[in-house]
């Protein structure tokens, strides 16, 4: 993922980690990436607030409380205008699973369901700065579809994303080259075993090695040995409540 200084429609701006014990998921996360993690108070909607260094990467909150069906995380994507947004959800073949809710002042949420059943949350933010990718932070993510070209409609028409699609594989990148901040792929080919549609996210480690051993160590799992990629040395990995993510050598991170 590229640094850039500039929102622009669609692309990722927020992660949020819905888990069955939140304390538990806090503490592997802490161990494995560094994060400071910070339980907030009954009157705050947020439960625990991620930072790694000066950068906020996002929240873990309870399971019960959020909309996903598993533990996992839920990627949101950056909307200037959440109104207009969600009134084309549904004609562009999707579903919106959480009406916009006013968060703040200044600040509206809501979560759609794409075409295939992939979950993502969308924020109008207008203090949203894209974050600086680096070790322990989200570096890229991406959709996995069954139908990409329906996906990548999908993504276009409703999140303004603009498409170009990989030469080389099944893959369609928002943004070209180094310009690209999010993709969709097809699931049959970039889905680990038994994986479903929906976003993924990448987080970048300085060690690779070391942080995919650590993930075991620490009572995860490895689910999709490592292996190097034309975008770095990655592995599919799944926390002890079960949510999915990726790592991925820092300084890579797939590109169109």
């Amino acid at each position: 993922m590229t640094e850039t200084t500039t929102a622009r429609s669609g692309q990722p701006c927020w992660i949020e980690l819905y888990a069955s014990v939140p304390e538990q998921s806090a503490e592997f996360y802490r161990e494995l990436f560094g994060w400071n993690i910070e339980e907030m108070d009954s009157d705050c909607p947020l439960s625990h607030v991620i930072t790694q260094g000066e950068q906020m990467v996002g929240t873990i909150e309870p399971l019960a409380d959020g909309p996903v069906p598993a533990d996992g995380w839920l990627v949101c994507l950056w909307t200037p205008d959440l109104t207009a947004l969600v009134a084309r959800v549904v004609p562009a073949g999707g579903e919106v699973v959480v009406e916009p809710i006013q968060v703040d002042e200044s600040t509206r949420y809501a979560v759609v369901r794409d075409p295939d059943g992939g979950l993502v949350g969308v924020l109008e933010d207008p203090n949203f700065v894209p974050a600086v990718p680096g070790a322990g932070t989200p570096v890229w993510f991406d959709a996995l579809t069954r139908d990409l070209e329906r996906g990548a409609r999908f993504y276009r028409e409703v999140f303004e994303w603009d498409t170009h699609p990989m030469s080389d594989a099944p893959y369609v990148t928002h943004g070209v080259g180094e310009d690209s901040v999010c993709g969709i792929g097809d699931l049959g080919y970039f889905g680990a075993p038994g994986a479903e549609p929906g976003w993924q996210v990448y987080f970048g480690v300085a060690d690779f090695e070391e942080a995919a051993q650590h993930v075991a160590r620490l009572g995860g799992e490895v689910v999709v040995e490592p292996r190097d990629t034309p975008w770095g040395r990655m592995a599919t990995v799944k926390d002890p409540q079960g949510a999915v993510f990726l790592l991925i050598q820092v300084g890579s991170a797939p590109q169109g």
